[in-house]
């Protein structure tokens, strides 16, 4: 126990125990993570490079996949930093205003690479199939990918306004949260992300490949 804000409390770990705080658990994790971040880092970073220095690698599915690098980017800059750090010491340690971004920039992020995935299969559809010879612009990717950008800022925006940092009585320490007005809500925005994250998306991409197999 210690003190915290004039009264007693006890960290999230010694009240409620579980496996992901044992040491043994804590360094495999942290060492999975670090190889993760580096290798994702570097590999992406270097799938955008190359992409952007050569234009002769800029075809359309190469847009696609450059933006798919770049959701990636955005995954191991501020996802696997934060994620190990807060599933292990229990409490949020970032600050308010990393609390109300890191959600939505984490589902930006996501959002993004489902969706550019769901474009190259589209692409590969109408080269195939629609219109074998007519292939899409690459100008035309380009405003797809500024679309898909959008759009996934735009389903995503309620994180700003749905997270907070919040203290419980006896618990040292803040957690950052979800907090709704009614928990209908909460289980209309989360069908709403199953269905346009995961639902549509794969119909979408499974009857692309299906049809030109």
């Amino acid at each position: 126990m210690q003190l915290y804000d004039d009264e007693e409390c006890a960290f999230y770990p010694d009240v409620f125990p579980d496996p992901s705080t044992h040491p043994s658990t804590v360094s495999i994790f942290s060492l999975l993570y670090a190889f993760i971040f580096v290798v994702g880092l570097i590999g992406n970073l270097s799938v955008i490079i190359a992409t952007m220095r050569h234009r002769s690698l800029q075809s359309v599915q190469n847009i696609f996949i450059l933006n798919l690098a770049a959701s990636d980017v955005i995954l191991c800059l501020l996802s696997i930093p934060l994620t190990p750090v807060t599933l292990i010491v229990k409490q949020w340690y970032f600050g308010a205003i990393l609390c109300h971004s890191v959600a939505l920039i984490q589902a930006i992020g996501m959002f993004i690479g489902t969706f550019s995935l769901c474009a190259i299969a589209v692409d590969r559809y109408f080269r195939l199939v629609i219109a074998p010879g007519r292939p899409m612009r690459r100008s035309h990717a380009v405003r797809i990918t500024w679309l898909i950008w959008m759009f996934a800022l735009l389903v995503t925006l309620p994180y700003v306004f749905h997270m907070s940092l919040k203290r419980y009585p006896g618990i040292c320490g803040e957690f950052c949260t979800e907090e709704w007005p009614d928990e209908s809500s909460k289980r209309v925005y989360t069908f709403f992300i199953l269905v346009v994250q995961f639902v549509i998306p794969f119909t979408v991409m499974t009857f692309c490949y299906r049809s030109v197999s």
